[in-house]
């Protein structure tokens, strides 16, 4: 119950952001904002992966993990809470040997001290979401092979293309040029302004302000991807016969998993995600728990309207009306 009045509170704060700067600014800790992952295979880990085991000789140290843990070779990662071992939690490392998917090796920072009790202790990757606890807005960067040619390109200020067919390409839109053998400042992200139907003048940055410029005749095969970044929604439901719930580079969606976010369609590859979404709480809410002093990560104003909403959320599920109407009244009485 706590948890469902903790989001809901948070997502409030956020929505409300602009307007009560003051209250998201106290609790801007609880939230991410803009976080960009690079998803591999069109996946990002949105959970630390649980720890089978932990061995080592002298700093060279193997971890086993329970479920594959992702990572390659010089990715970063950091161990938590693994019991009865030294030298080895909250320390930023560096993978050096991936062995397999649930076995990696490092070099510790000092000699690790003591015998890792199994199964405990977890890792959370650098290039994940591991303090993910609930999505609020993002968007997806899809790189979209488009299969069209170039017919020709020009040695002018700015460089111009002209396509073998229209292509549905507007003012604004950015592009991957690639195989350009000679008037090579094709090559690269570009951004397009439209001249004429298949002729369209190349810039680096979307408001035309910095051109690119021909350095030759034109020549090579050149491949064409559209890059695309649009908002990115959670996949809805599945129902038959529905066609508007496939996913495009467009219209894209992810859907979660326990350890995964997966990013659709999956046909196309998605080369970064951004993300605001609510982070795991600093500190779990047990009502039963007299001891933790909750003022100590929580400002009080935020611990009123979490017990607040959690006694609203209480009154819906148990149908007391009038326990329900009351919160309600606080809540808009007391923003």
């Amino acid at each position: 119950m706590f948890r469902r009045a903790y989001i809901k509170v948070v997502q409030d704060i956020y929505r409300e952001r602009l307007t009560d700067q003051n209250s998201f600014d106290q609790l801007s800790y609880l939230i991410a904002l803009g976080a960009v992952r690079q998803p591999e295979s069109n996946e990002v880990y949105h959970s630390a992966v649980p720890i089978a085991s932990i061995s080592y000789i002298g700093t060279t140290v193997t971890v086993i993990t329970e479920l594959p843990h992702g990572m390659q070779t010089n990715d970063t990662f950091t161990i938590r809470d693994a019991a009865a071992i030294t030298n080895i939690n909250d320390v930023l490392a560096t993978v050096t040997i991936n062995v397999n998917p649930t076995q990696f090796e490092y070099t510790a920072a000092a000699p690790p001290v003591g015998v890792a009790t199994a199964n405990t202790g977890r890792v959370e990757e650098t290039k994940s979401y591991f303090d993910y606890l609930h999505y609020l807005y993002g968007t997806a960067l899809f790189i979209e092979p488009v299969y069209i040619a170039l017919a020709s390109s020009t040695n002018t200020n700015p460089l111009r293309v002209t396509f073998t067919t229209r292509p549905k390409f507007r003012d604004g839109d950015r592009v991957r040029f690639a195989g350009a053998t000679s008037n090579i400042n094709i090559n690269g992200d570009r951004y397009l302004k439209q001249l004429k139907e298949k002729v369209y003048a190349l810039y680096n940055d979307i408001n035309f302000q910095s051109p690119v410029v021909g350095n030759g005749v034109h020549g090579g095969t050149v491949t064409v991807s559209w890059i695309i970044e649009t908002p990115l929604k959670p996949k809805p439901p599945d129902e038959k016969g529905a066609s508007l719930g496939i996913p495009m580079a467009i219209a894209p969606y992810f859907q979660q998993t326990k350890l995964k976010f997966q990013f659709l369609p999956t046909t196309v590859p998605c080369m970064s995600v951004t993300m605001d979404y609510i982070r795991k709480p600093p500190q779990s809410i047990d009502t039963a728990n007299a001891v933790i002093d909750l003022e100590r990560y929580y400002p009080f104003f935020f611990l009123d309207k979490l017990s607040v909403e959690a006694s609203r959320q209480f009154a819906f599920f148990t149908r007391d009306g009038n326990l329900a109407s009351a919160s309600t009244e606080e809540l808009i009485e007391n923003p």
